[in-house]
Parts: C-alpha cells; sequence; structure tokens
C-alpha cells in the first residue's frame, strides 16, 4: 500500500508557491534551451546532463530538508532567488552552453527541493516523511518535464516572445513574493 503522503508530495510543487515558481522557470527554461538546440545528438548532449543535474540537486535537497541538515525557514528565499534568476535567464532569450545549463538546471532543482516545506499535520516541524520527500520529488520532475516538452516544440516568434514574458512575470512573482515574506517577517 501507498503511503497518502506520497499523494500528497505529488501535488505538493502546484501548491506552494515557493515550489511552484522555480518549477515554472524550470519548465520555461529547459523547454526554451531545449528547443533552441539542433535537432541532432547535441539536443541530447545539452538535455540530459540538465535534467540529471536538476533530479540531483531536487533529490539532495530534499534530503537535506528530511534529515534537518538545514535550519527550514517560512520564508523559502532560496527557491524565490533560483525562480527570479531561472526567469531573468528566459526573459534574455540566450541559448546557454551546456555547462551553464547544467548549473541553472542544478540550481532550479535544489530551489524546488529546500522550499519542500512539511504539511501542518507532520509530527515535526522541521522534517518530512519519506513518502512525502518521494511524492515532491517525483511530482517536480513530472512537473517540469511535462511543461519543457509544451515549449520545446514552439517554433512561431510569437510563441517564443510569449515564453519570454511568461519567465519575465516568474521572475517579478518570485521577487515580489520573498519581498512581501521578508517585508512579514
Amino acid at each position: 500500500m501507498v503511503d497518502p503522503g506520497f499523494f500528497e508530495g505529488l501535488v505538493q510543487p502546484v501548491r506552494e508557491a515557493g515550489m511552484l515558481m522555480p518549477l515554472l522557470a524550470t519548465a520555461l527554461f529547459v523547454g526554451q534551451q531545449w528547443g533552441a538546440q539542433p535537432a541532432a545528438a547535441g539536443a541530447a548532449r545539452a538535455v540530459y546532463p540538465a535534467w540529471a543535474a536538476f533530479a540531483l540537486s531536487l533529490g539532495v535537497a530534499l534530503v537535506l530538508s528530511l534529515t534537518d541538515a538545514l535550519p527550514l525557514s517560512r520564508v523559502p528565499w532560496p527557491s524565490l532567488v533560483a525562480a527570479a534568476l531561472g526567469g531573468l535567464t528566459v526573459a534574455v532569450g540566450r541559448t546557454w552552453g551546456a555547462p551553464v545549463f547544467a548549473v541553472l538546471a542544478a540550481v532550479l532543482g535544489a530551489g524546488v527541493g529546500l522550499a519542500a516545506v512539511p504539511p501542518p499535520a507532520a509530527a515535526s516541524a522541521t522534517a518530512m516523511p519519506w513518502a512525502l520527500a518521494g511524492g515532491v520529488f517525483v511530482g517536480a520532475l513530472a512537473g517540469a518535464l511535462a511543461g519543457a516538452a509544451l515549449v520545446r516544440p514552439l517554433r512561431w516568434a510569437w510563441a517564443r516572445v510569449g515564453v519570454r514574458v511568461l519567465a519575465s512575470w516568474v521572475a517579478a512573482a518570485s521577487l515580489i513574493v520573498l519581498a512581501l515574506s521578508i517585508a512579514r517577517g
């Protein structure tokens, strides 16, 4: 039987603003960069390391959150800063090399993982159940991959501009949520 925490973790990336912003930025960034690569094997060489970096950093950040290695705060500032950085990178509209691509994907994965906060019903205020972390991992990977797959085939100029505008809105919303969270204390 699957723990109910797993299913709660599946939807947590789209319920929490601190996780949704870097997840949207990841989908837009990877989709934009993936679509800009040549259709030959060059696209695979650039995209697979980025997905591996995203998954690895997401997993490490979830484990760090789960084992109380990092103090969790109410303000998910690392994830919001990562989302703003990812959104601004997409808004620039430039094709980045594979190393920059992988590093930014890793930063965004860590942002999603560090924003994974335990539900209020959790036994501890600083630790998450393993099932919830597994659900967050699967849900975040599936959401980022689905979003990138929607952005990748866009070839019309107006659609690419729309992706860049959406990314700038993600960056702006992340910075606004961050500023309000810090102001509120």
